[in-house]
């Protein structure tokens, strides 16, 4: 574009004052409506109008290269957004007033005070515009387009009028417009009226057809478009977090006047003014019980003195303070933050409020009928499930899953089509993301969990502080809001957030520890269970040294019970509680002080190898459908996978199938023995395994058994602070360091297991690819790990495996997976820029046809491959005007292939 032509730029200068005009006087009326007066027949009107103008001013924003064409660009975006938001402003009130529940919707004071600093800010909007415009604007654009010879014939009506005004000397926005804006709303008021009548007569059917236009859509291409936004491990960290024990968490709820369940329940608060403070109040009244039980020994006195002492620490009001949740929900404040130490249960409270109906509940009075979506970032997963990235496909999968509204206003902003999560750029998501949030009328309202597991891609990416001001931007709307949950850490978190309304949960879940304490702590077989004092001094000492940490009040749980299964008097089991570590750190390296007490050396560097190997795992490609198989992971730390994949191709001199299932049991052993329960064995997710693993097997039902260890039984650390205690913590570097196996190895170990997996079953995943296990190199070449060797053995045995038939791969668009043979293979190492060398060395052995290597040819146009790939390829025959499959790209090797031959 040149830039505007000369009756453009009039043109969009006279919408813009028009639309400044009549914007202002459309506020105005509004605010009447607020102050009580009674609803002005012509706000429907001017709504129409406002519709008329906005839509022209959009249309003739066009790029523009002069210093005042961009400003006057900005001041017509700018009026246009506030002709948007006024819309919306009158069709409000239009609603209410039609449904007659005008006066009970402007009796929420909380709602109209928020609408009115809207309509103020904007009135500044529009009077911003109209300055730049009367403060040199207007005139330079006259100076430019003077000069121009303007052809007034078939210029609009309106446009000739403010031209004639302002030849004549005036320069006021009422003087240039208002003559002609009075023409414009007669012509509309007319047509309204017209409309109005035509609407009365055919109102049901007229609704219906309005309804049935948004959701015509072609159901096949809308569930594309959504399934294009899913990537593999997707809603993985959701249904990994546990329910909340029995009933506790339901102190969230509690705020000023709440007639809910939650303020009836065991706690009684103080609810005069926030921030609130909680005290227990079953506690108090098991201490009535104890005062009134008579005379006691004085052990137990002594017992029941320092349990309550720590009760009373505890109980603080001054210490457990916290801002109403509910309250919050119910409010227009825009972010509120759940905090926490590592292991208190913020995931858990998360999950909580979101299946909770007083969430909703409290948030109709927000804004009824608004949007909830959810997310959880997971520091332990794939790259997507801890990255920004992941969070916006995430968030506006919900959103255009939700509403066909914002599923088209979506589809229709976005070029290209949108078949895999591929394909969609960082900035394409961005957009559509505030595009769903603009179709959401009624609000909508985002949980994000574990905000501080964002982890950086790379270098240039900056994580946690641009998620936060992601957020920050988007809370300025009225109709968003966040609740953010994380450690407090890092301190970017604690000096963003510390300023909105937050809890502490370890401050405030004493008694839902107590609760959990009772009900695991095994009493019924201790010598003292009759005792209810003594054992009550147990179960109060667990809860009071675990500051509020539910994670390691589990661990400790575990040791007490050992203790008692071990037939411990009193005595020893008031020692074992004292010499447990405060911190799950500490009690970490507690518990690794006792691994292998008989055979440290072998229990440990064991137990090392594992935990590396699961701490490499979401670089395996296979992780991002869940955590990694219990058999993967054998075969990474034996020499079976090597076995497997040397085996020759013949069923009867396979690798025994007993044999594989007696390693499998006894790594599993070795994880629960030597892993100190950092790490757990689950069940896979049960759609991912299909009713007959035959038909996932090459083989038939030879390796049934094991095909269960393969795929339905999964590995993952019991908690993200048993990964952080082995990466962050000093300790933890000491407890890897018993391993000497280079991250290299270890990881070129796991791409060989999965691939050994791989010879014995199929995928059983949707567009899986065994080729996606291999892209690692772009990690490893140039470092002092990378092995050439290792690697040039790896491309060997993946051509093996494609000429056996075993090879499995997709990309781009395709649907499904296919067999990855022949020049399939060579292609797709160029496509993946593999190694172009290897392809190299496979054209000069002159076995390819002319058409194969013109395939390749364009594969490597596609993956813009290195000049000398390009060379030799067509100085072996490849044919540059080839039309095979990826013929997108011909015009592209046209253009260049002449260059590329030049080049030296």
């Amino acid at each position: 574009m040149s830039g505007l032509e000369p009756i453009a730029a009039l043109g969009l200068a006279c919408n813009i004052l028009q639309l400044v005009e009549l914007g202002c006087q459309t506020i105005d009326r509004i605010k009447n409506v607020y102050q009580g007066r009674s609803l002005d027949k012509d706000l429907d009107e001017n709504a129409a109008a406002l519709g008329i103008l906005s839509d022209e001013v959009k249309k003739e924003t066009q790029p523009g290269r002069k210093k005042y064409e961009k400003v006057l660009l900005e001041s017509a975006e700018k009026c246009f957004t506030a002709a948007q938001d006024l819309r919306e402003e009158v069709r409000f009130l239009l609603r209410n007033a039609k449904q007659g529940s005008l006066a009970s919707a402007l009796k929420v004071s909380s709602k109209v005070a928020w609408r009115k600093r809207r309509l103020e800010r904007l009135k500044g909007s529009l009077e911003q515009a109209e300055k730049q415009m009367q403060s040199g604007l207007l005139t330079q654009i006259w100076s430019s387009t003077k000069a121009a010879e303007i052809d007034l014939n078939g210029a609009r009506q309106d446009l000739r009028f403010f031209i004639k005004q302002y030849k004549d000397g005036h320069r006021q926005t009422a003087d240039l417009v208002s003559s002609e804006g009075l023409r414009t709303r007669e012509h509309i008021s007319h047509e309204a009226q017209q409309t109005k009548e035509a609407i009365a007569q055919v109102d049901q059917k007229a609704d219906r057809i309005v309804v049935l236009h948004d959701i015509q859509v072609d159901e096949q291409a809308r569930k594309r478009f959504i399934q294009s936004l899913k990537y593999p491990g997707l809603n993985e960290r959701r249904n990994r977090v546990g329910d909340a024990y029995e009933d506790s968490l339901k102190w969230v709820f509690v705020g000023d006047n709440d007639d809910d369940e939650a303020s009836q329940s065991n706690y009684s608060y103080d609810s005069d003014e926030e921030p609130h403070s909680l005290s227990a109040s079953y506690t108090e009244s098991e201490s009535d019980s104890e005062s009134n039980g008579g005379e006691q020994s004085n052990t137990k006195a002594t017992l029941l003195e320092e349990a309550d002492d720590g009760d009373r620490d505890l109980e603080d009001p001054s210490q457990l303070q916290w801002n109403s949740f509910s309250n919050w929900l119910s409010s227009t404040d825009s972010i509120y933050w759940m905090s926490g130490k590592p292991g208190s249960g913020k995931t858990t409270l998360v999950k909580y409020v979101l299946e909770h109906e007083q969430t909703r509940k409290h948030l109709d009075i927000w804004s009824s009928g608004c949007m909830v979506v959810s997310h959880y970032f997971w520091r332990p997963g794939t790259r997507m499930q801890k990255s920004l990235e992941g969070l916006f496909f995430s968030l506006l999968h919900q959103l255009l899953s939700s509403s066909a509204t914002a599923l088209k206003a979506v589809s229709s902003s976005v070029s290209g089509t949108k078949d895999s999560h591929t394909d969609w750029s960082s900035a394409e998501l961005r957009a559509a993301i505030q595009t769903a949030l603009n179709a959401y009328e009624h609000g909508v309202c985002l949980f994000v969990d574990g905000i501080d597991e964002i982890d950086p891609q790379d270098e240039t990416d900056p994580g946690i502080p641009e998620f936060l001001d992601w957020v920050l931007g988007l809370s300025q709307k009225e109709k968003i809001k966040f609740c953010l949950a994380s450690r407090p850490d890092p301190h970017i978190l604690e000096t963003s957030l510390s300023k909105y309304p937050r809890l502490r949960l370890q401050d405030l879940n004493y008694q839902d520890l107590m609760a959990y304490a009772k009900g695991h702590v095994d009493v019924s077989k201790m010598d003292l269970s009759d005792d209810v004092y003594r054992s009550m001094y147990f179960v109060r000492s667990l809860v009071h040294k675990a500051e509020g940490v539910f994670l390691w009040l589990i661990f400790a749980t575990r040791s007490i019970n050992t203790g008692i299964n071990n037939g411990d008097n009193s005595e020893l089991l008031r020692k074992r509680i004292d010499y447990l570590p405060k911190g799950l750190d500490n009690l970490y390296q507690d518990m690794w002080d006792r691994v292998g007490a008989d055979h440290p050396h072998e229990y440990r560097q064991t137990a090392a190898l594992y935990f590396k190997a699961l701490l490499r795992s979401p670089d395996i490609y296979i992780q991002e459908r869940g955590s990694l198989g219990a058999l993967t992971i054998m075969l990474a730390t034996t020499s079976m996978g090597d076995e497997i994949l040397n085996a020759p191709d013949d069923s009867s001199k396979l690798v025994c199938r007993v044999e594989i299932l007696r390693k499998c049991q006894e790594f599993e052993k070795k994880i629960k023995i030597y892993c100190f329960g950092l790490v757990e064995i689950v069940p896979g997710k049960h759609h991912y395994i299909p009713r007959d693993a035959a038909l996932q097997s090459w083989y038939g039902h030879k390796y049934d058994n094991v095909f269960l260890h393969a795929y339905a039984s999964r590995l993952r650390f019991v908690h993200r602070t048993a990964m952080d205690f082995l990466t962050d913590t000093e300790l933890g570097q000491k407890v890897l360091a018993f391993d000497k196996l280079s991250n290299f190895a270890l990881h070129y170990r796991l791409v060989k297991a999965s691939l050994a997996c791989m010879v014995l079953f199929t995928s059983f995943y949707p567009h899986d690819s065994n080729l996606g296990n291999i892209t690692f190199r772009r990690s490893w070449q140039g470092t002092d790990d990378w092995v050439p060797k290792d690697w040039d053995n790896l491309i060997l045995l993946l051509e093996k495996l494609a000429n056996a038939g075993r090879l499995l791969t997709s990309s781009g668009r395709e649907t499904k997976v296919a067999l990855c043979v022949g020049v399939v293979f060579l292609r797709h190492l160029v496509l993946r820029q593999l190694d172009d060398q290897f392809v190299i060395s496979r054209v000069k052995d002159g076995a390819l046809s002319s058409n194969e290597l013109s395939d390749v040819l364009l594969a490597a146009g596609e993956a813009m491959s290195d000049p000398g790939t390009f060379r030799e390829l067509l100085a072996a025959g490849a044919d540059p005007n080839w039309q095979g499959p990826l013929a997108a790209v011909v015009l592209f090797l046209q253009k260049c292939s002449g260059k590329i031959l030049l080049a030296p």
